[in-house]
């Protein structure tokens, strides 16, 4: 029998009863879920599912614990754990719309990309929810939290935390892709390279009132790279903090477009060079940075250019580039900017 909008699936009772729920489920349904339950789950369909008293979707390390397929999907205050994939542990969702209200994606695994979620030709919006100590930990595994391939992500009023990426992007990885954060959180995520939010391939990343803080990285780009295939950042309002990076880039790397608008740039840390930012050059393509009513202060790099380390073009408009150790703007002069 088909399931009426505002069915209940009662996990308590049967952990696998989920599955047989939204493959009977109307288009459009509503399912209501309690208890734990275990499988992969498939949703070809549009749905809705709302955890009743701290519901769980446990994918028992045995495949993607949610796969979207060409569907519209909201999940609302569900936990999603224990997925183990090549790709999407948590979620995979494939030319679908999801949407995370109030939810949690934690504790999955992949050995390729998305360890918590991964978007392909799709779209995912995740609201007031989070992505925390997920890992994609094979030999090039790439974005610990969320990885986007030709996909749209937003953050709204959302964390992704405590993830891992052996290779690129801890925290996110995105290509062809436009991520925007409103009012989130990048922190305490780790990778070999970049530790925070990796933007390449034509992908816009756009931060209003949000924060990247303490990520790391064993190689360049501790909180944010913009590589050079005409990506672009773009900050409102927002800080890139206390982030490290083992040789270049502490704060941001930029190869592309990066622009700071009311934003910080603070206490930040690179092995080598560009403690705060990184303005880089790469095939012969030079990183353009526009820093406007913003502060670049208190970064450190361990060789030169505390603040800024610039191969490119830097434009400053009302900004300040001070207390960065050992010098504020090295090796190309930037005009506004005091050694």
């Amino acid at each position: 029998m088909a399931i009426d909008s505002g069915g209940v699936v009662d996990c308590r009772h049967n952990p696998n009863a989920l599955q047989p729920a939204l493959a009977n489920a109307r288009p459009g349904a509503t399912l209501r879920i309690k208890g734990v339950c275990f499988g992969n789950f498939v949703i070809n369909t549009d749905l809705k599912l709302i955890g009743l008293d701290g519901a769980v979707l446990d994918g028992h390390d045995t495949g993607t614990t949610v796969t979207v397929n060409n569907a519209r999907v909201e999940l609302k205050s569900l936990t999603i754990i224990h997925g183990q994939a090549d790709s999407g542990g948590g979620i995979s969702n494939n030319n679908g719309s999801v949407t995370l209200d109030d939810s949690t994606v934690r504790n999955n695994n992949v050995s390729q990309g998305g360890g918590g979620i991964d978007n392909t030709n799709g779209t995912v919006t995740l609201i007031k929810s989070t992505v925390r100590n997920n890992t994609a930990n094979g030999a090039f595994g790439f974005g610990g939290g969320i990885n986007s391939f030709n996909g749209t992500v937003t953050l709204d009023h959302s964390k992704v935390s405590n993830n891992f990426a052996n290779g690129l992007g801890g925290g996110i990885e995105n290509s062809h892709t436009t991520l925007k954060l409103d009012g989130s959180t990048v922190s305490n995520n780790s990778s070999g390279e970049v530790g925070g939010i990796d933007t390449f391939n034509k992908s816009s990343v756009t931060l209003t009132d949000s924060t990247v803080r303490k990520n790391s990285s064993t190689t360049d780009s501790g909180g944010i790279l913009v590589e050079h295939t005409n990506g672009s950042v773009t900050l409102h309002n927002s800080r890139v903090v206390d982030n490290s990076a083992g040789t270049d880039g502490g704060g941001i790397y930029n190869q592309s477009a990066t622009t700071l608008k009311g934003s910080t740039v603070s206490g930040n840390i690179a092995g080598r060079f560009g403690g705060g930012i990184y303005n880089g050059i790469l095939g012969g393509v030079r990183g353009s940075l526009t820093v406007r009513d913003s502060t670049v202060e208190r970064n450190t790099a361990f060789q030169d250019g505390g603040g800024i380390y610039n191969l490119g073009t830097v434009t400053l408009r009302d900004s300040k580039v001070r207390d960065n150790h050992p010098n504020n703007c090295a090796p190309t002069p930037i005009p506004g900017c005091k050694q």
